[in-house]
C-alpha cells in the first residue's frame, strides 16, 4: 500500500510545512535541520544569508562544538539565536510556547519579513564576535573554574545566551572601552560566580524559563560601567 499527498506549487506554504513536520516524524533531523527546509521554502536568500553568517571568522573562533553538532546545523542555529535574543522584548517570567517551537516562530517571523535588515543584522553579529573572539577565543562559552584558575569543559549554551546578549546590548561601549579583551574576560570570570546567573543556569531550569531569565541577566551583567 502506498500513501501519497499531494503537494501543489500554489499550495499555502504553511501546508507544505506542516506535511513536511509529519512525515519527518520518523526520521532523525535536527530541529535546525527541519528549520533549514522551512528556510528553504519560505525564503531561500535568508537561509543562504544564515549559512553565511554562520562562517563569520570571530564566530568560528569562539563557538567550539563538536563535529556531529556541526553536521545537525547546531552553528547555524546559535546564529539566529543570536538574533532572536538581542532582539527579546519579553519579560524574565518563562516563554509563551516551548523553546524550539519558540525558535522556529520568531524565525519564521524575520524570514517573512521584507523590511528585516540583513545587512544591520550583519553588522552586529561581526561586531559582537570580534570582541568576544579577540578577547577569549574558543574558551569564551566554557566554565571558568576558579581554583584551578582556567577555562574547563565543553560549550556552554547558558554562556552563549547570556554573553552574547550582553555584549551586543552594549556593543558601542565595549568597543571603545579602554582594553575591552582583558575587561571581558574579567565579567566573563566574574559571570560564572554570579548568583544570578548559577541559579538560572543549571540542569533544572528549563531552556522555556532558562532564556529569558538569563537574557535579562546578559544584560545587566555585561552592562560597561
Amino acid at each position: 500500500k502506498l500513501d501519497f499527498r499531494i503537494v501543489k506549487k500554489e499550495s499555502d506554504r504553511d501546508a507544505k510545512y506542516d506535511l513536511f513536520q509529519r512525515l519527518n516524524s520518523g526520521t532523525e533531523l535536527s530541529p535546525q535541520e527541519a528549520r533549514n527546509c522551512l528556510l528553504v521554502m519560505i525564503n531561500s536568500s535568508f537561509f543562504e544569508w544564515n549559512v553565511q553568517i554562520s562562517k563569520d571568522p570571530g564566530f568560528e573562533e569562539s563557538v567550539s562544538i563538536s563535529d556531529r553538532k556541526e553536521d545537525e546545523g547546531f552553528r547555524q542555529e546559535l546564529a539566529l539565536r543570536f538574533f532572536m535574543q538581542a532582539e527579546f522584548s519579553g519579560t524574565e517570567t518563562e516563554l509563551p510556547k516551548e523553546l524550539g517551537e519558540y525558535i522556529t516562530s520568531c524565525v519564521r517571523g524575520v524570514a517573512e519579513d521584507p523590511t528585516y535588515d540583513l545587512e544591520e543584522r550583519s553588522s552586529l553579529f561581526k561586531r559582537v564576535f570580534a570582541i568576544i573572539g579577540d578577547a577569549a577565543g574558543d574558551n569564551a562559552f566554557r566554565r571558568w573554574d576558579a581554583t584551578k584558575g582556567r577555562f574547563l569543559g565543553a560549550f556552554s549554551i547558558s554562556a552563549f545566551e547570556t554573553i552574547t546578549t550582553g555584549v551586543a546590548n552594549d556593543i558601542d561601549a565595549w568597543e571603545n572601552a579602554p582594553d575591552a579583551s582583558s575587561l571581558l574576560v574579567d565579567y566573563i570570570k566574574s559571570m560564572w560566580d554570579s548568583e544570578r546567573f548559577r541559579s538560572n543556569s543549571g540542569t533544572g531550569m528549563s531552556p522555556r524559563r532558562r532564556l529569558p531569565r538569563l537574557i535579562h541577566a546578559g544584560r545587566s551583567h555585561f552592562k560597561v560601567s
